[in-house]
């Protein structure tokens, strides 16, 4: 007797072929949604970025020790730009321009300026010696050109944090309501002038003053 072996092949289930091609398609389709629905909102992202970062107007940076506050400069000439500077830093009018007044004698507030002759004196304080080398220090640290106009202003605050003007704290001389005394205090005991030259110095301040001052009696 003989045994008939039937050959028995295996047949593809019906549908199982549809099923993944349905599959496939579905995959593919999200795919695709997936990646227009990035290109449509990554130039959002990075317009309103770009937005925010352009119109920013205080920036916040880390070292070491302290938080360094970059304001964009405001006003058409370096006295205007220190000028808002100092009031944005909560000095008073009168101490701001006294501080003015100081610069211009020094410098004209030429931030690149160095001093006649010996070359010693440097910037719209005309920084010398140790502290000269102080503010290319620092400033090289924070990020700032030691002949940057922004660079000088921040530096004067930090060294203003650690001095005492006289009779005054740092806080009390930032609140001073007079010109000419604002004028003298800040000579003595932050420029140290080798030449006071202080009638010309309070001038300046009260020119300053006059010009800038928002307030209505501009008497010294």
């Amino acid at each position: 007797m003989v045994n008939k072996t039937k050959n028995l092949k295996s047949k593809p289930k019906k549908g199982t072929n549809s099923k993944k091609t349905r599959v496939t398609k579905k995959v593919q389709n999200i795919a695709t949604k997936s990646k227009s629905i990035k290109q449509k909102i990554l130039p959002v992202v990075v317009g309103v970025f770009l937005a925010i970062l352009g119109g920013m107007v205080i920036v916040e940076y880390y070292n070491s020790t302290n938080i360094i506050i970059q304001r964009q400069l405001v006003g058409s000439t370096n006295v205007e730009r220190a000028w808002n500077f100092y009031r944005e830093e909560g000095f008073s009018e009168e101490a701001t321009a006294g501080i003015l007044g100081n610069f211009m004698r020094e410098s004209k507030m030429n931030p690149a300026v160095e001093e006649i002759g010996n070359k010693i004196g440097y910037g719209i304080a005309q920084w010398s010696f140790t502290r000269r080398t102080d503010l290319e220090k620092w400033t090289k640290e924070n990020n700032f050109l030691v002949s940057s106009l922004e660079g000088q202003l921040n530096f004067s605050i930090y060294e203003m944090q650690k001095m005492k003007f006289g009779k005054y704290s740092y806080a009390q001389f930032k609140k001073l309501k007079d010109v000419r005394e604002a004028t003298e205090v800040f000579e003595k005991h932050f420029e140290r002038a080798g030449v006071v030259a202080l009638d010309e110095r309070i001038k300046y301040a009260q020119e300053t003053y006059n010009q800038y001052s928002k307030t209505k009696d501009r008497s010294s």
